[in-house]
């Protein structure tokens, strides 16, 4: 597996506090928000996005399939 990184990511807003977070989520686009839910902070607003991550910026990014970061 070693350099496998996923060939595209969604972006995920989380809203707290009027602070707001940009999460990457790697997996299909109907799971990206309880991907994200489960490692954002707890109460966060999430909202998927249109926007989508190329595979060029997600192997810059290093994520793995199914991985979530916080950007």
């Amino acid at each position: 597996m070693g350099n496998d990184y996923a060939g595209a990511a969604h972006m995920v807003v989380a809203a707290l506090d009027g602070k707001i977070e940009l999460w990457a989520a790697a997996v299909p686009r109907e799971h990206a928000i309880d991907a994200v839910r489960d490692i954002a902070p707890l109460g966060c607003s999430l909202t998927l996005t249109y926007w989508r991550f190329t595979p060029a910026r997600v192997a810059a990014l290093k994520l793995r399939p199914n991985g979530v970061r916080k950007l």
